[in-house]
Protein backbone atom coordinates (compact mmCIF):
# COMPACT_ATOMS: atom_id res chain seq x y z
CA UNK A 1 0.00 0.00 0.00
CA UNK A 2 1.12 3.50 -0.70
CA UNK A 3 2.15 5.94 2.03
CA UNK A 4 -0.42 8.30 3.48
CA UNK A 5 -0.38 12.04 2.88
CA UNK A 6 -2.12 13.83 5.74
CA UNK A 7 -3.56 17.32 5.79
CA UNK A 8 -2.80 19.54 8.78
CA UNK A 9 -6.36 19.05 10.04
CA UNK A 10 -6.06 15.25 9.79
CA UNK A 11 -2.68 15.25 11.52
CA UNK A 12 -4.01 17.40 14.37
CA UNK A 13 -7.15 15.21 14.72
CA UNK A 14 -4.97 12.06 14.78
CA UNK A 15 -2.68 13.48 17.46
CA UNK A 16 -5.71 14.43 19.54
CA UNK A 17 -7.20 10.93 19.06
CA UNK A 18 -3.87 9.34 20.01
CA UNK A 19 -3.73 11.44 23.17
CA UNK A 20 -7.43 11.54 24.17
CA UNK A 21 -8.98 8.46 22.56
CA UNK A 22 -11.80 6.78 24.48
CA UNK A 23 -10.01 3.45 24.58
CA UNK A 24 -6.78 1.67 23.68
CA UNK A 25 -8.00 0.69 20.21
CA UNK A 26 -8.68 4.28 19.14
CA UNK A 27 -5.28 5.45 20.39
CA UNK A 28 -3.58 2.47 18.71
CA UNK A 29 -5.28 3.12 15.35
CA UNK A 30 -4.24 6.79 15.42
CA UNK A 31 -0.66 5.76 16.18
CA UNK A 32 -0.64 3.33 13.24
CA UNK A 33 -1.79 6.03 10.81
CA UNK A 34 0.68 8.59 12.14
CA UNK A 35 3.56 6.11 11.84
CA UNK A 36 2.56 5.17 8.30
CA UNK A 37 2.32 8.87 7.40
CA UNK A 38 5.97 9.24 8.52
CA UNK A 39 6.89 6.88 5.69
CA UNK A 40 7.54 3.75 7.73
CA UNK A 41 6.87 0.43 6.02
CA UNK A 42 3.82 -1.62 7.02
CA UNK A 43 6.11 -4.17 8.71
CA UNK A 44 7.93 -1.43 10.66
CA UNK A 45 4.60 0.09 11.74
CA UNK A 46 3.39 -3.35 12.85
CA UNK A 47 6.54 -3.96 14.89
CA UNK A 48 6.46 -0.50 16.44
CA UNK A 49 2.79 -0.83 17.44
CA UNK A 50 3.02 -4.48 18.51
CA UNK A 51 0.54 -5.83 15.98
CA UNK A 52 0.45 -7.78 12.74
CA UNK A 53 0.84 -6.40 9.23
CA UNK A 54 -2.76 -7.43 8.49
CA UNK A 55 -3.84 -5.36 11.54
CA UNK A 56 -2.03 -2.36 10.05
CA UNK A 57 -3.75 -2.99 6.70
CA UNK A 58 -7.18 -3.08 8.36
CA UNK A 59 -6.53 0.27 10.05
CA UNK A 60 -5.34 1.77 6.76
CA UNK A 61 -8.48 0.57 5.00
CA UNK A 62 -10.68 2.09 7.73
CA UNK A 63 -8.83 5.38 7.46
CA UNK A 64 -9.07 5.49 3.64
CA UNK A 65 -12.82 4.77 3.74
CA UNK A 66 -13.94 7.14 6.51
CA UNK A 67 -10.99 9.30 7.55
CA UNK A 68 -10.26 10.00 11.20
CA UNK A 69 -13.88 9.25 12.17
CA UNK A 70 -13.42 5.71 10.81
CA UNK A 71 -10.80 5.09 13.50
CA UNK A 72 -13.21 5.76 16.34
CA UNK A 73 -14.85 2.85 18.12
CA UNK A 74 -18.43 2.14 17.28
CA UNK A 75 -20.69 2.81 20.21
CA UNK A 76 -23.19 0.14 20.99
CA UNK A 77 -26.70 1.21 21.77
CA UNK A 78 -27.99 -0.13 25.05
CA UNK A 79 -30.58 -2.86 24.76
CA UNK A 80 -34.12 -1.65 24.81
CA UNK A 81 -36.07 -3.27 27.62
CA UNK A 82 -38.75 -5.62 26.40
CA UNK A 83 -40.73 -5.28 29.63
CA UNK A 84 -42.00 -1.95 30.86
CA UNK A 85 -42.72 -1.11 34.50
CA UNK A 86 -46.16 -2.75 34.33
CA UNK A 87 -44.59 -5.93 32.91
CA UNK A 88 -42.04 -5.99 35.74
CA UNK A 89 -44.84 -5.57 38.29
CA UNK A 90 -46.77 -8.42 36.67
CA UNK A 91 -43.70 -10.67 36.73
CA UNK A 92 -43.01 -9.85 40.38
CA UNK A 93 -46.66 -10.52 41.28
CA UNK A 94 -46.59 -13.84 39.44
CA UNK A 95 -43.46 -14.91 41.31
CA UNK A 96 -45.27 -14.45 44.63
CA UNK A 97 -47.87 -17.04 43.62
CA UNK A 98 -47.84 -20.52 42.14
CA UNK A 99 -48.28 -21.02 38.40
CA UNK A 100 -51.49 -22.88 39.22
CA UNK A 101 -52.88 -19.78 41.00
CA UNK A 102 -51.77 -17.31 38.33
CA UNK A 103 -53.17 -19.30 35.38
CA UNK A 104 -56.01 -21.43 36.78
CA UNK A 105 -57.42 -24.13 34.55
CA UNK A 106 -54.48 -24.17 32.12
CA UNK A 107 -52.82 -27.57 31.90
CA UNK A 108 -49.37 -26.13 31.12
CA UNK A 109 -49.41 -24.12 34.36
CA UNK A 110 -50.76 -26.87 36.64
CA UNK A 111 -47.61 -26.85 38.80
CA UNK A 112 -46.60 -25.57 42.19
CA UNK A 113 -43.22 -24.05 41.20
CA UNK A 114 -42.18 -21.67 38.45
CA UNK A 115 -39.57 -22.63 35.88
CA UNK A 116 -37.90 -20.23 33.49
CA UNK A 117 -39.71 -21.88 30.60
CA UNK A 118 -43.06 -21.36 32.32
CA UNK A 119 -42.25 -17.71 32.96
CA UNK A 120 -41.32 -17.23 29.30
CA UNK A 121 -44.68 -18.72 28.29
CA UNK A 122 -46.52 -16.65 30.89
CA UNK A 123 -44.97 -13.38 29.68
CA UNK A 124 -45.77 -14.29 26.09
CA UNK A 125 -49.37 -14.94 27.04
CA UNK A 126 -49.95 -12.13 29.57
CA UNK A 127 -47.91 -9.26 28.12
CA UNK A 128 -47.35 -10.38 24.53
CA UNK A 129 -43.58 -10.12 24.86
CA UNK A 130 -41.21 -12.75 23.48
CA UNK A 131 -38.14 -13.10 25.70
CA UNK A 132 -35.54 -15.79 26.26
CA UNK A 133 -35.05 -17.65 29.52
CA UNK A 134 -31.76 -15.78 30.04
CA UNK A 135 -33.64 -12.48 29.79
CA UNK A 136 -36.20 -13.72 32.32
CA UNK A 137 -33.35 -14.78 34.64
CA UNK A 138 -31.83 -11.28 34.35
CA UNK A 139 -35.22 -9.64 35.04
CA UNK A 140 -35.71 -11.86 38.10
CA UNK A 141 -32.29 -10.86 39.45
CA UNK A 142 -33.22 -7.20 39.01
CA UNK A 143 -36.40 -7.84 41.00
CA UNK A 144 -34.42 -9.56 43.76
CA UNK A 145 -35.38 -13.16 42.93
CA UNK A 146 -32.80 -15.89 42.51
CA UNK A 147 -32.98 -19.07 40.48
CA UNK A 148 -31.75 -22.43 41.61
CA UNK A 149 -31.68 -25.95 40.31
CA UNK A 150 -34.59 -28.13 41.39
CA UNK A 151 -34.03 -30.54 44.23
CA UNK A 152 -34.77 -33.98 42.91
CA UNK A 153 -36.87 -36.22 45.10
CA UNK A 154 -37.78 -39.84 44.66
CA UNK A 155 -41.40 -40.84 44.95
CA UNK A 156 -42.74 -44.33 44.58
CA UNK A 157 -46.21 -45.82 44.24
CA UNK A 158 -45.07 -48.67 46.53
CA UNK A 159 -47.14 -48.52 49.76
CA UNK A 160 -44.16 -49.84 51.76
CA UNK A 161 -41.75 -47.31 50.27
CA UNK A 162 -41.36 -45.15 53.40
CA UNK A 163 -40.77 -48.22 55.64
CA UNK A 164 -38.13 -49.55 53.22
CA UNK A 165 -36.39 -46.17 53.03
CA UNK A 166 -36.37 -45.94 56.83
CA UNK A 167 -34.75 -49.40 57.04
CA UNK A 168 -32.14 -48.37 54.48
CA UNK A 169 -31.44 -45.21 56.49
CA UNK A 170 -30.90 -47.25 59.67
CA UNK A 171 -28.52 -49.60 57.85
CA UNK A 172 -26.60 -46.64 56.44
CA UNK A 173 -26.29 -45.08 59.89
CA UNK A 174 -25.09 -48.38 61.37
CA UNK A 175 -22.51 -48.76 58.61
CA UNK A 176 -21.20 -45.22 59.19
CA UNK A 177 -20.77 -46.00 62.91
CA UNK A 178 -18.84 -49.17 62.06
CA UNK A 179 -21.60 -51.60 62.89
CA UNK A 180 -20.83 -54.35 60.46
CA UNK A 181 -17.35 -55.56 59.57
CA UNK A 182 -16.17 -58.09 57.05
CA UNK A 183 -14.47 -61.20 58.29
CA UNK A 184 -11.16 -62.15 56.83
CA UNK A 185 -10.12 -65.65 55.90
CA UNK A 186 -8.53 -67.64 58.71
CA UNK A 187 -6.55 -69.86 56.35
CA UNK A 188 -2.86 -68.93 56.49
CA UNK A 189 -1.03 -68.49 53.22
CA UNK A 190 2.59 -69.26 52.47
CA UNK A 191 4.79 -66.70 50.92
CA UNK A 192 6.46 -67.88 47.70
Amino acid sequence: MEPINLTDEQRQALWQLKRDGRNHEERWRASVILDRAKGLSRAAVAERNDCSVSGVDKVLIRFRKAGVDGLRSVRFKPHKRKLDAAGFALLNEAMQQTPRAVCPGQADFDRSLWTLDLLVRYLRQAVGVEVSDDTVRRYLLELGWTTRAPKLTCRSPDPEYSAKMEAIGKLRTAAEKGGSTRRSSSTPTKPN
